[in-house]
């Protein structure tokens, strides 16, 4: 598993104020230190008096806005990349970015006399390099942390902690409030044995079979998307948009069916808030890309909840994509391709059917997306592996849109 970490270090020579305004505003998590002038906080996944967690830069100005002092943000993501954040109330987040991709890796600029009188610059602007790591490996963001002297920062963050308290306990760490109740999930029947015919069934024949089992499925409750095979099984998601949470149902190639619950999303950020945080972060000319993207998402019209009522069913669909000619480039493709339909990405809701070549030392797809009511061709993606270090991954490399002619990506 790759590590993911996520924590704030609140610049204090008061740690026990700094901590007394962390109850104030209702905030609870683990501290740790202070050491260095640093007290280290990580908020519960549910914490009062915070935005949506995985929002770490609205996270970083609410704490300091909370506790009247500035605020690091630090994360760490070993497949991705990392960033340093650094918040003061009421004032844009100047952030640095390295981060690593199919297309290489990439920093953004930082507005370093923004740390003047917090941090000495001249300790980490060795590390501030377009690197994921030294020449030992070790990743920078590391030295940058240990050159800051935080008091705690790996395998560190709000999903880490609610998973094992204790251990972060152990670890020195210093509970700060109560630990927030995980909101109630919905109550689902306990899996079943179902008799499959041979060769498995198609989705809406996989959905039928779950229908007797769904007592607890009825408006608002909505099927959102679903994926699988004949020969693999189906996987349905259903959301209940009012909870705020998925369920996913299954019938499995064996005939063993049944329900999960995948729990819920956070409460989403109120208009008011989201437009005063908007009103800080356009002053900063660094996140102007950021602002932009999230004004053409609240301009955008709302992503559907469910799926069309006549979707075409799963046969139907593998018989149009087998009118299709595949790309020279695969060769020779499976005869039993995984499909996947959903609405919430690209409208309208679409099938997915993704192919592969016989030959296992060839790693192309061809996937070919289709309307789920109509059947209409939408859209081919050619997907190919990347190079170097990102060889193990496979990158959308060419499309052609409703049979037109291919194009690079």
């Amino acid at each position: 598993m790759s590590e993911f970490s996520t924590s704030f270090h609140i610049r204090t020579n008061t740690a026990s104020t700094t901590e007394q305004r962390l109850r104030k505003a209702k905030m609870s998590g683990l501290v740790f230190g202070p050491k260095n002038g640093w007290l280290t906080f990580v908020p519960y996944l549910n914490s009062c008096g915070l935005p949506d967690i995985y929002d770490a830069l609205g996270v970083g100005g609410a704490i300091a806005n909370a506790v009247v002092a500035p605020v690091l943000q630090f994360q760490y993501a070993a497949d991705h990349g990392w960033s340093l954040a650094l918040a003061r109330p009421d004032q844009p987040a100047p952030a640095f970015f390295c981060t690593w991709d199919q297309d290489g890796l990439a920093t953004s600029a930082f507005d370093q006399p923004s740390l003047d009188g917090i941090i000495d610059l001249s300790l980490i602007e060795p590390f501030l390099a377009v690197a994921r790591g030294a020449a030992d490996g070790r990743p920078l963001a590391y030295d940058v942390a240990d050159a800051l002297g935080l008091p705690v920062c790996r395998w560190l963050s709000p999903d880490y902690i609610e998973k094992d308290t204790e251990h972060f306990i152990n670890a020195g760490g210093r509970k700060l409030g109560r630990k927030p109740a995980k909101p109630k999930e919905t109550s689902v029947p306990p899996p079943t044995k179902l008799d499959l015919p041979e060769g498995g069934v198609s989705a809406r024949q996989a959905l039928a079979l779950l229908k007797p089992m769904m007592t607890w499925c009825r408006p608002p409750w909505a099927l959102r998307s679903l994926s699988g095979s004949r020969r693999q099984g189906w996987d349905f998601r259903f959301y209940n948009s009012t909870l705020r949470e998925t369920v996913q149902g299954y019938v499995a190639s064996a005939g063993y069916a049944g329900f999960k619950s995948l729990g819920r999303e956070p409460e989403p950020i109120s208009d008011e808030e989201m437009e005063r945080r908007l009103a800080v972060w356009r002053t900063d000319p660094n996140l102007e890309e950021w602002v932009r993207q999230i004004e053409a998402a609240k301009s955008a019209p709302p992503l559907p909840t469910a799926l069309p009522a006549q979707w075409l069913d799963s046969d139907d669909v593998l018989a149009i994509a087998a009118t299709g000619q595949p790309p020279q480039e695969l060769g020779e493709i499976t005869a039993n391709p995984v499909v996947a339909l959903d609405c919430d990405r690209d409208p309208p809701a679409r099938w997915r059917i993704l192919f592969r070549s016989t030959d296992s030392t060839n790693r192309i797809s061809w996937s070919i997306e289709l309307d789920a009511e109509t059947g209409k061709l939408l859209r081919e993606v050619l997907s190919k592996p990347g190079e170097g270090n990102q060889s193990c991954v496979i990158y959308p490399w060419r499309e052609r849109i409703r049979g037109g002619l291919w194009k690079e990506i």
